[in-house]
């Protein structure tokens, strides 16, 4: 319920949260930080991205393209396990 708020809160997108996909931790200026990926399904196919002032612009783009938008090595290796099982879990749930 929490993520499902948090995305309509930032995105303006609803959701249907599914599983987590994988879990990945990383320190931050000393502070340890764990993030959790989930399988997510947009409800509706009309809906577009409304951003909250917290953000300045979005963009859906593959694994690939996340060089081209400066993304860190650490987002892009955490997506890419996320997404190694996508096939199977997208059957399963969508």
């Amino acid at each position: 319920e929490a993520l499902r708020r948090e995305i309509k809160e930032e995105c303006g997108l609803d959701v249907s949260v599914h599983i987590p996909l994988t879990v990945g931790q990383y320190f931050m200026k000393e502070v340890k930080r764990i993030e959790i990926v989930f399988l997510c399904t947009i409800l509706g196919k009309e809906q577009d991205v409304r951003l909250s002032d917290e953000h300045a612009a979005s963009a859906w783009i593959s694994i690939d393209e996340m060089p081209k938008y400066k993304t860190s090595p650490y987002a892009e290796a955490l997506l890419k396990d996320a997404t190694a099982d996508l096939d199977y879990w997208a059957k399963k749930y969508l």
